[in-house]
């Protein structure tokens, strides 16, 4: 099982994969992104560490999350790429330039321009 974690502003969202198949939940986030967090999401869902193979964080302050969890490895994903490569996978976006915008509390508009290996940030001057 992969974890999926976007700690926003608002919300916290999460995407379980399982043999194949996708399950997103939403939580209200906290202040503080820490380890005693990811137990109270965890035991919420009622997941074990047994379970768990790779948990992957995006947003807010994801980057001050330990390495691991519980000997499980941390992968800390950068928010623009993982808008961008989420969108691309998750709507199988086979164009080789599209622009997705990500709309919450905060927006952010990401482009992949002619099969570019990177996202870019749009934003004004």
């Amino acid at each position: 099982m992969d974890i999926g974690i976007d700690f926003g502003i608002t919300n916290t969202d999460l995407v379980i994969e399982n043999n194949g198949t996708s399950t997103f939940h939403t939580f209200a986030s906290k202040d503080t992104i820490d380890t005693r967090l990811l137990d109270i999401i965890f035991s919420k869902l009622n997941l074990t560490d047994l379970e768990i193979e790779n948990i992957a964080v995006t947003g807010g302050k994801s980057s001050n999350l330990p390495e691991s969890y519980n000997s499980i490895p941390i992968t800390k994903v950068n928010e623009v790429f993982a808008i961008g490569s989420g969108a691309k996978a998750i709507y199988n976006i086979q164009e080789d330039s599209y622009v997705v915008v990500s709309t919450g509390t905060g927006t952010a508009c990401v482009s992949y321009i002619n099969g570019a290996v990177s996202y870019t940030h749009l934003t004004l001057p």
